[in-house]
């Protein structure tokens, strides 16, 4: 398994709230009450099998998370700079 860098943590974070935000969107069901292989396109069972890898990455990730020690007062992995206008 892959090092956590804070790239990948930031990575992560970024995307927490999109991954939350679509996932009420792939429960929801557009025809009736057939089985969904038999609804899915090639195309869409491919990118459903992407989206549970990618899905399952994720959550693999929150978990490293969660187990990390993180030191109260440690550098911060993103540090915000304005853009002072050139003089």
């Amino acid at each position: 398994m892959k090092r956590l860098t804070r790239r990948s943590l930031t990575k992560i974070l970024l995307a927490a709230p999109a991954a939350l935000a679509a996932g009420p969107l792939g429960c929801q069901s557009a025809s009736g009450g057939r089985p969904a292989p038999e609804r899915l396109t090639p195309a869409q069972q491919k990118d459903r099998e992407n989206l549970s890898r990618e899905m399952s990455r994720f959550k693999r990730n929150v978990e490293r998370l969660d187990r990390m020690d993180i030191a109260i007062g440690s550098a911060p992995a993103i540090h915000f700079t304005p853009l002072l206008p050139k003089k």
